[in-house]
């Protein structure tokens, strides 16, 4: 009796490896699709793809980011905006990543674009419009100071120490809000930028996805 269950345990173990191996493989190969049928403007059928991402990983970042960024490309203005809104509104340095990295993708119309930003302009957002410009977010990065009138220009983060840095971080409790979370951005994007100098690509080993 006791050797029919260990049998059973180890069975069960062996499917529960299998299964998961079986999902990583099929995550990728869905991945890898969705990447190709965006990149050649098949919008519908990268929809359908993405749709089946999403729903086992709804919580995804990059996954709400695409969905978001086909709305767009497949000109669902009002899907699109409701989106674009509840990322603003999330108000998180990923999710405002997000809505300029969907402001920043050639495949969404520009006329959608800019009536997106007229909106905007209406609701006199100058925390998202000040940066909407990509040219603006290239710039080297700035450092908030110490109050709500100082700004401290770092020099890029090829050479300094992390001691150096935690010496030149601002105090966040003299900051605004709005500073934390523009400082939050920045320091994102910073290491956003690190990661890419460092990585070796290995697209075999993890696709994710195509930066369009």
């Amino acid at each position: 009796m006791q050797t029919r269950f260990t049998v059973a345990i180890i069975l069960l173990f062996f499917t529960s490896v299998n299964c998961l191996a079986i999902m990583a493989q099929n995550r990728t190969e869905l991945i890898n699709q969705y990447n190709a049928r965006f990149t050649s403007g098949d919008y519908v059928q990268a929809r359908k793809t993405l749709d089946i991402l999403l729903a086992s990983e709804p919580d995804n970042f990059d996954f709400q980011r695409e969905h978001i960024k086909v709305l767009g490309a497949l000109n669902e203005k009002e899907a699109f905006f409701n989106e674009m809104q509840t990322l603003r509104k999330n108000g998180s340095p990923v999710a405002i990543q997000n809505f300029y990295s969907i402001i920043d993708a050639k495949e969404v119309p520009e006329e959608l674009k800019q009536s997106l930003k007229s909106h905007f302009e209406q609701a006199n957002d100058s925390f998202i419009l000040k940066k909407w410009e990509k040219s603006v977010r290239d710039q080297p990065l700035i450092k908030i100071g110490t109050s709500a009138t100082v700004s401290t220009p770092i020099q890029q983060e090829t050479s300094q120490s992390q001691a150096t840095e935690a010496q030149q971080a601002p105090n966040q409790s003299n900051m605004t809000e709005e500073e934390k979370l523009e400082y939050d951005i920045e320091q994102k994007q910073l290491e956003q930028r690190r990661i890419e100098d460092a990585k070796q690509i290995a697209p075999e080993d993890d696709p994710g996805f195509t930066r369009h």
